[in-house]
């Protein structure tokens, strides 16, 4: 039986163009099994705790291709088939959820099977995002999302009311733990699963005082010495988190620093106007410290020494901002990226907003992938430069250093086109042969795993 699905998802691939991608799922909207799979995929708030990927080692691609005349995906979706509902219920769990995985997989011919895997991987590789998806079918994915900040420059500085709270930047993965009761959830900034083997599930309920709480903040893997890894050693580990393949030996060495703690309703709702960030900051300060005490007078009464896998940010209050510069300045010269300036007075919303200023010596921006650039002399052959651009189209630049040479043959059309990267650069620039903007020493970074949408800069 050959897939009603994947032609579709052929023709979205052959297109970088958003309006085409559109006009594709436009002339398949009455297509009940496309919706659900798009609605199974995408939805943030859904949590399989398990990944495509982790089925891998035991059911690879190439033995799939023995049974192209599998059952078809249909029967693997159908509202009876019970296999999503048991994952996201926990009815299966661990070993039990991969067997009983493996054997949907088994029914499905291949390209069906690259389907549900890529839908327990929450991305279907398709190149466009859940507002696609949404104008498309109206509200059916509801959107995640978290508060950023936004630039430190003349005339945001000019709305930052003193005194303020000054607080280190990380230079790790941007994550928000999500708690309610016994049941906790590790997702990226937009929402992708974070799978760390359970390792903070028992912390953070405890920490969460049977209320319903969302933490947010920035996760960091610990080295051999105790000290957190360099940022692209640390991210690469962390990215094995997003594709459910990070081992249980590297999850036990993930820790996250917590900025931000903000009631479950309020976060799934977007926006909280009850609480102000002085408010919030307070009660985080008071939850932690109660946790940490009782938690290490327990494991003490144990005999053990597991440490708590949460701590708070660095935090100063600042007077003005000749005093954050000061700081700013020594924590860059320690080797840290810079300071966050964030408003008192603040509430939290999941967008951009002008109370919380990030202050750093280098400027980065996540821009979406639209071209790959063959090399030339020793690059002949593979990755020369990556073509990317903003969300808005209105800045768009050639990246063609950062790169390692096992990086420039790994990268291909195939596997980075639509992704989104992390670019390092120093200014925006206006670009002398177009209407565009361009950067200025652009320079690969990252492949940003936990994000689907590109920056507006």
């Amino acid at each position: 039986m050959q897939s009603n699905i994947w032609p579709i998802f052929e023709e979205l691939r052959n297109t970088n163009s958003t309006v085409e991608k559109q006009k594709i799922l436009e002339q398949h909207k009455e297509d009940k099994l496309l919706e659900r799979i798009m609605y199974l995929a995408y939805n943030p708030m859904l949590n399989f705790y398990i990944t495509g990927d982790a089925l891998d080692e035991d059911y690879p691609n190439n033995i799939a291709e023995l049974d192209k005349e599998g059952s078809g995906i249909s029967k693997a979706f159908e509202p009876h088939d019970t296999i999503f509902n048991d994952l996201m219920g926990r009815v299966v769990t661990g070993h039990a959820a991969k067997n009983a995985c493996l054997k949907v997989c088994a029914k499905l011919n291949y390209h069906d099977m690259l389907i549900f895997k890529s839908i327990l991987n929450r991305d279907l590789r398709l190149g466009m995002g859940i507002k696609t998806i949404n104008k498309v079918w109206k509200g059916l994915i509801p959107e995640f999302g978290v508060m950023l900040c936004s630039p430190a420059n003349e005339k945001t500085l000019a709305k930052m009311d003193y005194p303020c709270l000054a607080q280190l930047k990380l230079d790790g993965m941007r994550s928000v733990v999500i708690v309610n009761g016994d049941d906790v959830q590790v997702k990226s900034r937009s929402g992708k699963d974070i799978q760390l083997h359970g390792e903070f599930d028992e912390q953070f309920s405890k920490l969460a005082q049977g209320g319903s709480w969302v933490f947010d903040g920035e996760l960091l893997v610990l080295g051999d010495d105790g000290n957190p890894l360099d940022r692209k050693t640390g991210n690469g580990i962390l990215n094995k988190a997003v594709k459910g393949t990070i081992t249980p030996e590297d999850a036990k060495r993930v820790r996250m620093v917590v900025w931000d703690m903000i009631k479950g309703d309020g976060f799934a709702k977007g926006s909280d106007n009850r609480f102000n960030y002085n408010l919030r900051f307070k009660s985080l300060h008071t939850y932690l410290t109660n946790f940490t005490q009782g938690w290490i007078a327990g494991m003490a009464q144990c005999g053990e020494n597991i440490q708590p896998k949460m701590t708070l940010v660095v935090t100063r209050e600042v007077q003005n901002y000749e005093e954050a510069q000061v700081w700013a300045k020594e924590v860059m010269a320690q080797g840290h990226e810079g300071i966050i300036l964030k408003s008192t007075a603040g509430l939290y919303e999941n967008k951009r907003v002008n109370h919380q200023l990030k202050i750093k010596a280098e400027l980065e921006a996540d821009l979406k992938v639209i071209g790959w650039v063959e090399g030339t002399g020793r690059n002949s052959g593979r990755l020369g430069a990556l073509v990317v651009e903003s969300a808005d189209g209105a800045v768009k630049v050639n990246v063609g250093s950062g790169f390692t040479d096992e990086m420039r043959d790994e990268i291909t059309k195939d596997n980075i086109i639509g992704s989104i990267i992390t670019v390092r650069y120093n200014e925006i620039i206006q670009d002398k042969n177009s209407s565009t903007k361009s950067l200025f020493l652009p320079r690969f970074l990252e492949v940003r795993l936990d994000k689907d949408t590109a920056d507006i800069l």
